[in-house]
């Protein structure tokens, strides 16, 4: 009796905290993958074989996204319930038109994590952008010279630097992402 109370108390703390994006992102290609198959099937085996594969390979790109929680994933959840659902010649599914409005994904160590990062150099001049981020913000750091423009979206201050790298740009400008 013990040990199946103790399961329970594992099972039952397992689901508690913030819902997962790699979770998420597990959940969506499952979806993807399964659709895919059932809807062009021709063209998913050409691409990756078989289910199986396709599922691998997504997982794969979930772990991008294995330290980032969200509030609230219940329109990311509908958006995958109505395309489970939805015919194969389905074009637009409502839900799916922004799954992650209201979600507040944020990085566990508190800074935001942004999935896109460009940097442009020309001259003595750069730019380092950063955007797809968890906090729905866009980063810019633009450089003429030592003379540079951090630009965190909310607000833009004049600092003394370079922009060589993603890296350097987050340590000049004092950004709270990774």
């Amino acid at each position: 009796m013990k040990l199946t109370r103790e399961l329970l108390l594992i099972a039952v703390l397992a689901g508690c905290g913030k819902p997962s994006l790699e979770a998420a992102c597990q959940k969506q290609t499952q979806v993807t993958c399964r659709r895919g198959f059932e809807c062009a099937r021709g063209f998913f085996e050409a691409l990756f074989g078989t289910e199986q594969n396709c599922v691998t390979q997504g997982y794969k790109n979930c772990e991008s996204q294995r330290n980032i929680v969200c509030d609230d994933l219940s329109q990311f959840d509908r958006c995958l319930a109505e395309t489970q659902q939805a015919a194969c010649s389905t074009t637009n599914i409502a839900s799916c038109n922004n799954p992650f409005a209201n979600s507040n994904c944020r990085s566990v160590s508190g800074k935001a994590s942004c999935s896109n990062s460009n940097v442009n150099t020309a001259g003595s001049g750069c730019t380092v952008t950063l955007s797809q981020c968890t906090d729905s913000r866009v980063y810019t750091l633009s450089c003429s010279g030592n003379n540079c423009q951090c630009n965190d979206g909310a607000s833009q201050r004049s600092v003394n630097g370079s922009c060589s790298s993603k890296e350097a740009a987050i340590a000049l400008c004092g950004w709270n992402v990774e």
